[in-house]
């Protein structure tokens, strides 16, 4: 999933994902679409962590999250 833009009051700016990430895994499924990413997301409760595999230019990193909600 390509990232296009990153709400600047969201979550996603303060816990590092920046425009042109490829967001690749969830919690180690890999994602291929937002739909699948959506599912995943709305499994969790709130406030609970996950992990996320993101490739980064010629990189990958792993970042940690906390659903918000």
């Amino acid at each position: 999933i390509l990232v296009t833009e990153v709400i600047q009051k969201g979550a996603s700016m303060s816990e590092d994902i920046h425009p042109r990430d490829i967001i690749v895994e969830v919690n180690g499924n890999r994602v291929n679409s937002t739909d699948e990413l959506a599912v995943i997301l709305r499994g969790m409760k709130s406030d609970e962590r996950f992990l996320m595999l993101i490739k980064r230019g010629n990189g990958y990193l792993y970042r940690s999250f906390r659903l918000r909600g």
